[in-house]
């Protein structure tokens, strides 16, 4: 027995020194990995920001501008490794014109780079991404605003409890999307809503725009606003589809709206969504 002892004592020795060691090691390999995949993230936020700021958009006679920063980020970890960003182009009044997507997925040593844009105008839109075949033109509004029914209170007197009577608007509407004749994915409610508005004068109105996501990958725009018609406050709300998924909308479990058809690369209906560029992924995400 003692021969035994002496003889497993070292190997007893030489386990529990390099089990001790493990978790250091672990904790710095966690740290690199976390530190490489910022950058991967970091790198294609980037490159949609750029793809962003290089399309030139233009809604008739109407000045727009493209938003200071992204509004939402863009990522599909349910059926893909997407990584993008949300923008938005404004009207001079702050009103919400056209809202777009820029977001790559894997393709090997590569990303093909998409874009999907959705009209929130209610005339004539037109876009362009230079140096790619992606562009589109849509001359019918982009929304079909419906009014609440009588039982939704009316809009309060001041912004901020109307804000808080949308939020809880909100709330009342599902999502949910479908994928062939099986797959079934009920979408989240992203709270608090990425996009509000306010403009003064004969147009009065306060509006929000909230999301519908799978991960955060938006699928469904929901914009409620209230506006002033006469000295009298009203509601109303538009859905927008934002997948080429059927998508489909209840208000407190009835069925509200079902999104129309589409397809890859058409132009002239209020969505649009196509190929933009390849591009191969940097060095450091290729180890």
């Amino acid at each position: 027995m003692l021969r035994l002892m002496k003889i497993l004592l070292p190997g007893l020795v030489l386990v529990f020194a390099v089990s001790h060691g493990c978790p250091e090691d672990a904790v710095a390999q966690d740290d690199t990995e976390q530190t490489r995949q910022e950058k991967i993230i970091d790198h294609w936020l980037k490159v949609s920001r750029d793809q962003a700021e290089a399309t030139q958009v233009s809604c008739g006679d109407e000045p727009v501008t493209l938003f200071d920063k992204p509004v939402f980020r863009h990522t599909q970890s349910v059926r893909g490794d997407d990584i993008g960003s949300m923008h938005l182009w404004t009207l001079k009044d702050g009103r919400p014109a056209v809202i777009g997507v820029f977001f790559a997925w894997s393709q090997n040593d590569s990303r093909w780079v998409m874009c999907e844009f959705h009209s929130l105008q209610d005339g004539p839109v037109k876009l362009l991404v230079p140096g790619t075949s992606a562009s589109w033109s849509c001359a019918d509004p982009g929304l079909t605003w419906r009014p609440f029914d009588d039982d939704v209170p009316a809009p309060a007197d001041t912004a901020t409890r109307r804000r808080l009577q949308s939020r809880q608007l909100s709330r009342r509407f599902a999502a949910h999307t479908i994928e062939g004749e099986k797959n079934r994915w009920e979408l989240r409610l992203v709270p608090a809503p990425i996009y509000t508005y306010s403009t003064n004068g004969a147009d009065e109105l306060d509006g929000a725009v909230y999301a519908f996501c799978q991960g955060t990958d938006t699928e469904v725009l929901l914009l409620i606003e209230a506006f002033r018609q006469l000295d009298q406050w009203h509601w109303r709300y538009s859905l927008a589809h934002f997948t080429d998924y059927e998508a489909n909308v209840t208000i407190d479990d009835e069925p509200v709206w079902k999104s129309p058809d589409g397809a890859l690369g058409r132009s002239g209906k209020p969505h649009y969504w196509n190929f933009v560029v390849l591009q191969p992924k940097p060095d450091f995400e290729k180890q």
